[in-house]
Formats: C-alpha cells, structure tokens, sequence
C-alpha cells in the first residue's frame, strides 16, 4: 500500500466530486445536514412553546400515573384504560372533582397569562426593531448632510 501525499488525496476527493455518484453523495450529505438544522430548529422551537392548560381529566390522570407509577405511554397504548379512568372521573363525588377542576383552572390562567406575555414581548421586539431601524435611518439621514455641508463649505472656500 502506498501513502498518499495532501495533494493527491485532494486531486482524488475533488475528481470524486466531479463525478455523478460524487455530485449525489454531496447533494444527500447536504440534505440530512439541512434536515438535521430544521429539526434543531424546531426542537428549540417546541421547547420554547407555551404548554397548553390541562383539563381536570388529565390532571387526574396525571395524579393516578404518580400514584399507581404507571407511565403515560401506557394510557395512550389502551383506550379501554383511558375510558376507565374518565368514568372513575365522572364518578367522583363534588369535593374530589372539585379540587382536579380548581387545579385545571390555575392552570389556565396560567397559560393565559403565559400567551399574553409572549404577545407583549412580541409586541416589544417588533417596537424595539421598527426603532432600529428608524434610529438607522435618522443616522443616515444625518451623515448625508453633513456630507452635503462639507461640500458647500469646500465650494464656498473655492
């Protein structure tokens, strides 16, 4: 086996390229590149995304996962579970029911509260990049003139 040098090893990887299978094999790494930064991008996305209020009825099937420790996947395998445990719900008497409901009700103010602050920081950003630009604008608005008034004071001393 011979070693090859840099320069031939560049000349072979770029005759490669140059080739049709190369040309592919370039075009597909480049798609699972872009596809691995979409899906980044929306992970971030979802983990920055405001978590919709719960229900009682998935409040109190989060209360029986943690006393049973049963896992949620095991809910979303069987519907005949998922039916149990709503008519276990439904058949809770007013003070048991009562406390599920008044936990889904702090909950969705809390997801209100939650939107209304995105929209007020949405709202904030927008306001701080239309000033931006304005402040960009006004310097440049600045700029010229003062170019302007140097030409006439070289003009005048002329």
């Amino acid at each position: 086996e011979e070693d090859l040098e840099e320069y031939e090893a560049l000349a072979a990887i770029s005759t490669y390229n140059e080739h049709p299978e190369g040309k592919r094999s370039l075009r597909e790494a480049e798609k699972a590149q872009r596809e691995a930064e979409k899906a980044q991008r929306k992970a971030e996305r979802k983990a920055n995304a405001i978590k919709p209020a719960l229900t009682s009825l998935q409040i109190y099937q989060r209360h029986v996962e943690e006393v049973l420790q049963v896992s949620a996947a095991a809910w979303d395998e069987l519907s005949e579970l998922h039916e149990m445990l709503r008519k276990e719900f439904d058949g809770l008497d007013a003070e048991e029911r009562q406390q599920f409901e008044r936990r889904a009700q702090r909950d969705s103010v809390r997801y209100e509260r939650d939107v209304r602050r995105r929209k007020k920081r949405a709202a904030l950003k927008a306001a701080q990049a239309a000033d931006a630009g304005s402040v960009v604008d006004d310097v440049d608005v600045r700029k010229s003139s003062e170019a302007q008034f140097k030409v006439g004071e070289v003009e005048q001393s002329s």
